[in-house]
């Protein structure tokens, strides 16, 4: 299982985890913190599709920021899923990350 932290442009940080085709994405959010699951092959489908051109922004030219960007831009949070800092981290399941 690949883990990364990130921050978007807005100074949002997430947490995101790939193993296979299953993604969870956290967002830290004042009130309501983000937690959710996706599926990677629905962004490979997304982002070759006729869609392609409505993808969200990203500064980073790295792939996976452009797929966790289109992550946090289904979240439906109120944030913008500009991806600006990226880092893989190695982390055991269950421990927590402060920044």
């Amino acid at each position: 299982m690949d883990s990364y932290v990130f921050k978007t442009s807005c100074g949002t940080t997430g947490f995101f985890q790939k193993e296979d085709d299953i993604c969870r994405i956290y967002l830290e959010q004042s009130f309501w913190p983000v937690n959710e699951s996706f599926s990677w092959s629905d962004w490979e489908k997304y982002s070759t599709g006729p869609n392609a051109d409505n993808m969200p922004e990203t500064t980073l030219s790295d792939p996976l920021s452009k797929g966790i960007s289109y992550f946090v831009w289904h979240t439906r949070s109120q944030i913008n899923p500009n991806i600006v800092d990226l880092k893989k981290v190695h982390i055991q399941q269950g421990s927590t990350v402060k920044e």
